[in-house]
Order: structure tokens, then sequence, then C-alpha cells
């Protein structure tokens, strides 16, 4: 506390993180999901008013066509929050930053000492303006380590078809685990030699093509490296970074090869690249219609009349592609209230489109009329787009599956 009815950023945070791991609400309900926006909005000091369909839409997952007069959900779980929070502090929570929820309002409110918080100096407004400019840093080769990027951005409201598909990632103070996949490369004297089918030093085995290249080079020093990743795993982190840090989530970037299994569970979770480089989704506990293969994504359980395999189209053999298609598949996490979600491609550059595709408002409106089901619930999209040059000229929707 920075002084008396002065609320700093880390009070709000604190608290809210206090409240929600005291048992107020349970984990994983609509009141914990309310909680969590609500405070997550009253710790950045949105100054527009929070309409109760925009409530439902974000923070309880409610469709499209939720009709608030209809339905009073949101208007019957803040009434039951404001009197959780209120016995909560009256029955023996001391403490000095209070969360509340004015009658007749759908805003919370940190207040400090009985006043609130702006009743005081504002929190940095410079702070609240500064951008995150990320390009630079993601687009150049991936640095080994965790990268933890806090929303430090000019706030802004994403479009209704971008906050229903990404709600589940920007509810509360979970952050999201952005994992992207490293290629193994051998750095040989001073060089760097890659074979696109090997992807573990286990797998440079006699008579592999690199194994060649080592044999007759002779190196005096090789070593393996994780130091690169594709354009497009590069650019797919920068849209789904700069999408989520303009509302404020949190986002944590590692190397596939740095990320236990205990970090998958902790977080939601967004698997940049194919089985190839995240070995990790072999081992994943879900059933599933499609699967993304070798230069294609096949139809396991095709229905009469579907397409069984969707292939990357080339100029030549080993030429520039032309069409390719990635595979969409999103998950319940492994942990409770957790959302996991494959962006998976034979190639860098379909990685790169589908998540161009997700972040988009157009193609993700168009998703959002094609799907039966909310959300937060388990399915999979087939995607595809043109390429000239190596660069998207066009991206959509093939096909999809709920799980």
């Amino acid at each position: 506390m920075s002084g008396k009815g002065i609320l700093t950023r880390e009070d709000k945070v604190e608290e809210l993180e206090n409240l929600l791991r005291s048992g107020l609400v349970r984990e994983g309900s609509q009141a914990y999901a309310l909680l969590e926006y609500l405070g997550r909005r009253a710790i950045e000091e949105r100054r527009e008013p929070v309409k109760e369909y925009a409530i439902g839409i974000e923070a309880l997952g409610k469709p499209a066509d939720y009709d608030p007069r209809i339905d009073p959900t949101v208007r019957v779980e803040i009434g039951r929050l404001r009197a959780r929070l209120q016995n909560h502090y009256r029955e023996g929570a001391v403490r000095k930053v209070h969360l509340e929820i004015a009658k007749g309002s759908y805003a919370a409110e940190f207040v400090a000492n009985g006043h609130a918080s702006r009743a005081g100096e504002p929190a940095s407004a410079p702070a609240r303006h500064r951008r995150l400019w990320l390009a630079g840093a993601l687009l150049v080769t991936a640095a080994a380590g965790v990268a933890v990027l806090l929303a430090v951005v000019s706030r802004s409201d994403l479009t209704p078809a971008l906050a229903w598909f990404w709600a589940p990632h920007l509810r509360g103070g979970l952050p999201t685990l952005l994992v992207y996949g490293a290629p193994l490369f051998v750095k040989v004297d001073g060089a760097y030699f890659r074979d696109p089918h090997v992807n573990s030093p286990a797998e440079v085995t006699e008579g592999s093509r690199l194994n060649r290249v080592l044999e007759a080079l002779k190196p005096s020093e090789q070593r393996p490296v994780y130091h690169f990743t594709g354009f497009g795993e590069a650019e797919a982190i920068f849209r789904i970074t700069r999408l989520m840090a303009s509302v404020g989530a949190r986002i944590d970037i590692r190397r596939s090869n740095d990320v236990s299994w205990d970090e998958l569970k902790r977080e939601h979770v967004i698997l940049l690249g194919g089985s190839k480089f995240n070995p990790q989704i072999t081992d994943l506990p879900y059933r599933f219609k499609f699967e993304s293969v070798s230069r294609r994504i096949v139809n396991r359980r095709p229905a009469p009349g579907e397409i069984t395999e969707y292939v990357t189209r080339s100029a030549t053999p080993h030429g520039p592609i032309t069409q390719e298609y990635a595979l969409i598949s999103v998950y319940p996490g492994l942990g409770l209230g957790r959302r996991f979600m494959v962006l998976d491609s034979s190639s860098s550059e379909g990685t790169g489109m589908a998540a161009e595709f997700l972040t988009r408002e157009d193609t993700v409106r168009g998703l959002r009329e094609k799907l039966d089901c909310g959300p937060t619930q388990a399915f999979q999209v087939v995607v595809t787009g043109r390429l000239k040059d190596g660069i998207l000229i066009v991206a959509d929707y093939v096909a999809h599956a709920v799980l």
C-alpha cells in the first residue's frame, strides 16, 4: 500500500488473488469466473460501463443469442457475489483492501480504508498507456527460458467474435502458457546443420542423413541447440500475444523442450506446431477425429460423404507450398477450469495460418456461426490457406468436429 487511500496495481492484484484462493467461490463455478472477470476489470480501471450482455458472453460463456431480458443469470450471480463479498469482510476477513460491488451496479471496485481507490491519486497514467512492442523480440531467434509478458498496453475491447472465442483465456488471473516448437540444430565447429526428419539427439542414428554429414566433417566439437523457431511460429506468438495483451491478459512463452507436465497442468495452454516439435501432443489424454500427419490432415472417423484427408500442395515435390492445411484442436485443460489448444500443421506456414485465422474477427465470426458448441467445449477445426512465395493470401474454414 503506497499511502492512505491510495491503491497500487499490486495491492489490487494481491487482494483478487486472496479472494480467489479463499474458498469464497468454488473454482470452476460461474461465481468464480464472474469474480475473476469483474476483479480484472477493476484492476485495469476500465472506464467504460460494463454491460450485462458483455458479462454474460465474456465471463460466463453465454451463446451469441443470449438475451439478458430472458436469462437473468448475470443479475442473479452478481447479487450473490455482492452478498458473499460483504459477508466475507464482515465476518472477520481483515484486509487493507476490499473489493465491492455497489448495489444496482455491474462493476466491481477496490476500496482502501473506506475510500474508493479513485478518490486518491490515480494509478500511473503512463503505465496504462505504454505500448508493449513485441515484434522485434519475437521475430528473431527464440531465446531459452521464460518470457512473462504482462499487459501494459492501451486497453481495448475485443470484437464480439474474438471475445467469444478467447474468453476462457481472458478471464481472471490465470496466465496462458504459449509453447512453441523449437527444431533441433547441431552446431558443428561454428556452423549449424538441420535435418527436418530429426528433432532430438537420440534420432541422430547411424545411417541418418545428419549422422552422415557429421561423419564426413569429423568436427572437433558438436552440440545440439534449440535456439531457433520457424517464422510461422514467431508470427503466431506475435499475433496471439498482441491480442491477449490488448485486454490485459497474462501470457508466458516457453520452448517445447523446456516445459514440464506440471506447467501444462497449471495454466491454460496453447501449443504451436506439430508433434515433431511438441512431443507432448502424442501423450495427451484426448480423443480426436482429425490428425495432422506428414503433409496432410487425416479424418480418422469419416462419416459417409466426408473427405478422408486434406493434402498439402506444392508447385514441385520439394518446392514452395501453394496450399496448406492446419488443424486447430481445443480441449478442456489438464487442470480444472483450464483450456488446452493445439495449432498443428506440417509446416511453419500452416502454424502461422492457424494463428491468423483465430485472431481475425471475420474468420472467427464465420467459425462461430458454424460451430454447434460453445468455446469451452472440445472441438477440432480444419482450416486452409493459399500461399504465394510463402506469404498467406487468404485463410478459410474447411471442416470441424465437436468431440
